[in-house]
């Protein structure tokens, strides 16, 4: 194999394993989610992105911080870096219906494309109740 055509597979396969985070999240209308991603430290001083989209490659960023900066808010979205832990949260307040969907916390890498993890947000209309048996229940109906 040509040394070039190998450094290049090994940089993307890292690349891919460079963050990490839950797969699916649930939340309630009107409630809030936080969702945490972690991160290989040695991308501490990038920029760190939660974005919306099914295609990784045309997700529209919702709120970003920039360089080593520690928090960003942007309206309903508010994004926490903590670089020493390799961690980054996303708290959405006030959940819609429409705010179900694909979304992904990414850092933004200017010599390689972007590191990307996709979480499912899952919103329900009602409340999440517990049962005896300990299984999760909802009351009222569910999006997507």
């Amino acid at each position: 194999m040509d040394l070039t055509l190998f450094v290049f597979i090994s940089c993307l396969s890292s690349a891919a394993r460079a963050i990490s985070g839950p797969k699916a999240v649930n939340g309630s209308v009107g409630s809030q989610v936080q969702i945490r991603c972690e991160y290989d430290t040695v991308y501490s001083t990038y920029s760190k992105y939660w974005c919306k989209g099914y295609y990784r490659r045309h997700c529209n960023v919702l709120a970003q911080t920039l360089g080593p900066q520690n928090t960003t808010e942007d309206g309903r979205i508010t994004v926490e870096v903590d670089n020493n832990r390799g961690e980054f949260s996303v708290t959405m307040r006030k959940l819609t219906l429409s705010d179900a969907g694909w979304y992904w916390c990414g850092i933004e890498h200017p010599h390689i494309l972007n590191m990307k993890h996709s979480v499912w947000l899952r919103v329900y209309e009602g409340i999440e109740t517990w049962n005896p048996t300990g299984e999760q229940q909802r009351e009222g109906a569910a999006t997507h």
